[in-house]
């Protein structure tokens, strides 16, 4: 019998026994990709969908048309309006207050739009700013983040079953939430 290897959130992939791997190739303080498939928890430092203490944000998923991005640990966080991204600098942000309410991305009353700029301190102390490029539907499997998710995040589920789940899950449009960001250091 086949056997997949499951996201928890009936994400598909194959892992290395390496555990997390970088989402990215660029080297900070360049601009950065990163895709934080849902319910995932993501850290700006290392730019690895992981778990643990030194975690910056989860993507929650409240419902299928509710969800938030949420600081973890201490990590704070603020939208921006009126400001182009390329001119948010480390000044800025330290300027601003930050808050560890979470971020609402909802289908209704969401501010997480493409587009929408995001700045931040992580748990480790370093500011960032973030822009939302856009989003991924829950069926859409094809990116490549999904060989770097760590090991634990996994469960292993036979592949007919593995079809019988995906066939019965609907297909939320908004569910892998897709940023490129910049972290100052």
């Amino acid at each position: 019998m086949m056997t997949r290897i499951v996201f928890i959130s009936m994400v598909v992939a194959q892992i290395s026994s390496t555990g997390c791997v970088a989402l990215s190739s660029n080297t900070q303080p360049m601009e950065q990709t990163a895709l934080i498939p849902g319910t995932c928890t993501w850290d700006a430092e290392s730019n690895k969908i992981m778990r643990g203490d030194n975690v910056d944000f989860w993507w929650e998923q409240v419902t299928d048309t509710e969800r938030f991005l949420a600081p973890n640990n201490d990590a704070k966080a603020a939208v921006v309006s009126g400001q182009d991204y390329s001119t948010v600098t480390l000044g800025f942000i330290r300027a601003q207050t930050l808050s560890e309410d979470r971020i609402c991305g909802s289908d209704r009353n969401g501010v997480l739009e493409p587009g929408t700029i995001v700045i931040f301190k992580t748990a480790e102390g370093n500011f960032g700013k973030l822009r939302v490029v856009g989003y991924r539907a829950l069926h859409d499997l094809s990116f490549s983040e999904l060989s770097a998710l760590a090991p634990d995040m996994f469960i292993s589920i036979p592949e007919n079953e593995f079809d019988k789940l995906l066939q019965n899950a609907p297909n939320i449009e908004r569910y892998h939430l897709e940023i490129e960001y910049r972290l100052f250091k």
